[in-house]
């Protein structure tokens, strides 16, 4: 087994194995001598697996063209491994699109299994499968499946949780094998079980494939289907363009409940009106989006218009104030007086000056320092070493030190900074000391 790039699965048929590897998932499954598949866990350990994928699928036998090496070396390696089985049991299982492996097991095992698969294809997949309604395990599941098999039709649908008529059984006779899945059988057993008069309208049914599924076994959808939409549908050629009808219908009503849309809903009385309506649900999503774009921009707009005004209305403010040049205002006397070792800064030019000695920006305190309030002036400190201090009012009388710097603002030493603090507290009227 070659190796493949890390995003892409491995498919190959070697002595009687398929082999599959990806970046999740390491399985082999053969046919020969007995049935069995195994998958590797994370520990390196091989352990018994059910796969749930389709592993057996109808003989296709239209030409392949440009096919990529990886696709045609898939398609080859199932291929292989489809005819490692007996083709008589690959037609009984080739129409289910997952959750073939347990039933091909019992219609290789038990003769009952194979009867029930060919007279009640879909009994036979819930059968095999019976962990999937019956909360059970796969290996469980195996062994029950051959123990019921050889039982009545209707007793398998009661032990199952469907009704135990022949009506139910007749039912599901007329499924299409391409819309049987455990979660469309599910939510049809409920159905059955609960809701009689839909139950009614699908035991008349003469095929029951997945676009009818799609309709009745919705709630919402349900409430939307007219007789006539119903009988379009189970006599539509078109399957995909049936069941392409449910999945659009759905995503149109989310669409209307994302948008919160006040449109009203009238039940659907054919496909061609559930296009025509989604096509102006699309519309109305477009014209949403647009709606929000332009009403996203305008308050936007309207956001930077405000801050405009708020700019202009400060710059206006401003234009209104007289300008002051420091040169022209008086300089107020000092809170505190000076002593040998603290000289008050008295006026701009001495500010100036102090600024270019010390190389700090206490140029720039100036407005502060001649503000009315005087909540702030600045000092030299001339011993025990050379340094600039501004001190904050904190209430009449009672200042403190805001900062205290040595040339190129460096930390000064503790006993500078003892000393300005001890002439602080000499000139306030405070009782506490923070030296």
């Amino acid at each position: 087994m070659s190796d493949c790039p890390a995003d892409t699965p491995y498919f190959g048929f070697e002595g009687g194995v398929l082999c599959i590897r990806s970046r999740l998932e390491h399985l082999r499954i053969r046919w020969q001598p007995e049935p069995r598949a195994d998958e590797r866990d994370h520990c390196g350990v091989w352990r018994t697996s059910w796969p749930e994928f389709q592993m057996v699928a109808p003989v296709d036998s239209s030409p392949c063209i440009d096919e990529p090496l990886q696709a045609r070396a898939k398609r080859e390696a199932f291929a292989a491994f489809r005819d490692s089985i007996p083709q008589s049991l690959c037609h009984l299982v080739e129409a289910f699109g997952s959750h073939q492996w347990l039933l091909l097991q019992l219609v290789n095992a038990s003769a009952p299994g194979r009867e029930l698969a060919e007279s009640n294809p879909p009994l036979a997949y819930m059968l095999a499968n019976s962990h999937e309604f019956r909360r059970t395990q796969p290996d469980v599941a195996a062994i029950q499946a051959r123990i019921h098999a050889h039982q009545r039709q209707k007793v398998i649908c009661a032990w199952l949780g469907f009704p135990d008529t022949l009506s139910t059984v007749r039912l599901l006779k007329k499924l299409s094998l391409d819309a049987v899945s455990p979660s469309i059988l599910r939510r049809l057993r409920l159905v059955l079980k609960d809701n009689a008069v839909e139950a009614k309208s699908l035991r008349h049914r003469q095929v029951i494939h997945a676009g009818v599924l799609d309709f009745l076994l919705c709630p919402r959808l349900r409430a939307l289907a007219t007789s006539s939409l119903m009988d379009e549908l189970e006599n539509s050629a078109d399957r995909a363009a049936t069941r392409g009808a449910a999945d659009q219908l759905l995503h149109a009503l989310e669409i209307l409940d994302e948008i919160r849309s006040r449109r009203s809903i009238r039940a659907f009385h054919s496909i061609r009106r559930i296009h025509e309506f989604v096509e102006s649900v699309d519309q109305e999503y477009m014209d949403y989006l647009r709606s929000a774009e332009v009403q996203r921009v305008a308050r936007l707009e309207a956001a930077e218009r405000a801050e405009r005004e708020r700019a202009e209305a400060r710059e206006r403010a401003r234009s209104r104030r007289p300008r002051i040049h420091p040169n022209n205002v008086e300089w107020p006397q000092p809170p505190l007086l000076g002593t040998d070792q603290i000289a008050p800064i008295t006026s701009y030019a001495m500010l100036c000056e102090e600024s270019d000695l010390q190389s700090n920006c206490i140029r720039s305190y100036w407005r502060s320092i001649v503000d009315k309030g005087q909540n702030i002036y600045a000092y030299r400190l001339l011993e025990p070493e050379r340094a600039t201090f501004t001190i904050v009012r904190m209430s009449s009388s009672v200042w403190r030190l805001s900062e205290l710097k040595q040339a190129g603002n460096r930390k000064v030493s503790a006993r500078s900074r003892r000393v300005v603090e001890q002439w602080l507290y000499s000139h306030s009227l405070s009782a506490a000391r923070s030296y």
